[in-house]
């Protein structure tokens, strides 16, 4: 099992007013969809610049990162 990070992230994510603040994910894979959230599944290959491509070109004011899982852990 995982650490509950994704868990934790969606549980803010459903607080944040979306009707006031437009809310982007990059996330690879996208787990689980959010109501009111625009999620974009990003390829880690691309590396960080091409994958933040959506968020600049969006309406996007805040952007979070989270650790990228291991595979070997």
């Amino acid at each position: 099992p995982g650490s509950g990070l994704t868990t934790t992230l969606y549980a803010a994510l459903r607080e944040v007013d979306t009707a006031e603040l437009n809310v982007l994910t990059m996330e690879d894979p996208v787990e689980r969809q959010l109501e009111g959230i625009d999620q974009i599944e990003v390829d880690p290959a691309a590396g960080v610049t091409a994958s933040s491509d959506p968020c600049l070109r969006s309406r996007c004011r805040r952007l979070g990162r989270a650790r990228r899982r291991r595979d070997d852990a």
